[in-house]
């Protein structure tokens, strides 16, 4: 399938500031590299999406849209919404990104936990849907544990199935954008930097986040570290925790970024805790 043609350049620049707009061609020329590399039913998919979308649908809106359909442009996404050179609307649709109406179904949550754990009546868990989030390797779910006095509250994370696979292969057409990139820097005016070198460190950065037992064994030690400041909460683990699955505890309360401080200080005070 030629993404070349599909891909509007011009409509491309006009999300980006007047210093960076002549860099539409290479983040065309790079998003068709990768979307060509998708096996056919994937692509054909985020056509289909695509021709299901309101015909006044904005260029920010469609580019948020096909994201939500590879986790690693959706990571991508997510970073790029802090970045101030960008419109405020396509900054809007990718800030989206952070947390997508779940898509896994609970029966599939279910078939997996099963899997991991067996019976989750046996280890008196029960899950408490609808799902929370959905990030773009994982689904967090609540549930509820039953203890004395009263029952915990816990949620799981996830991951999706067949995840590893899917990002392994985007991860490897994330190398091929950088060697494309590399090929053609004066045809396309960017600096020469080794761009595949740059791709290859994202690529183990986004490896990090299929790797749970890596992430209970820091939350682990988070909590250690933390224990003597009563600021901190770490959320504690529970013992029903797999490679494939992270079970802790439920966290209620506020996005740190939700918080409207009017006092200076206390603004200071949150930016040196964390």
């Amino acid at each position: 399938m030629n993404w070349s043609v599909l891909l509007d350049e011009a409509a491309v620049a006009a999300l980006l500031s007047a210093d960076d707009a002549h860099f539409a061609k290479p983040v065309c020329d790079g998003l068709a590299v990768f979307l060509q590399g998708l096996p056919e039913s994937r692509q054909a998919a985020i056509l289909a999406q695509q021709a299901a979308m309101n015909p006044t649908a904005t260029v920010a809106e469609r580019l948020g849209s096909l994201a939500q359909h590879c986790p690693v442009l959706q990571k991508i996404g997510q970073v790029l919404a802090r970045d101030q050179r960008l419109s405020p609307e396509l900054r809007q649709q990718l800030r989206q990104l952070e947390s997508l109406a779940p898509t896994v179904p609970l029966s599939t949550i279910q078939t997996i936990l099963q899997q991991e754990f067996g019976s989750l009546d046996q280890l008196g868990i029960t899950l408490t849907p609808p799902a929370l989030a959905e990030a773009s390797v994982a689904v967090v779910v609540p549930f509820t544990k039953q203890s004395d006095p009263k029952p915990l509250q816990g949620v799981f994370k996830i991951l999706k199935p067949g995840i590893e696979g899917i990002l392994e292969h985007e991860l490897g057409l994330l190398e091929s954008v950088g060697a494309h990139l590399d090929e053609r820097c004066d045809e396309l005016r960017i600096p020469h930097l080794d761009y595949q070198e740059a791709f290859q460190q994202v690529r183990d950065k986004f490896a990090e986040e299929v790797r749970l037992e890596e992430e209970q064994r820091k939350l682990a030690a988070a909590r250690v570290f933390y224990a003597g400041e009563s600021r901190v909460h770490i959320p504690a683990l529970f013992d029903c925790c797999s490679s494939r699955v992270t079970a802790m505890e439920r966290i209620w309360g506020d996005k740190v970024t939700d918080h409207q401080f009017t006092d200076q200080v206390d603004k200071y005070r949150l930016a040196e805790l964390i």
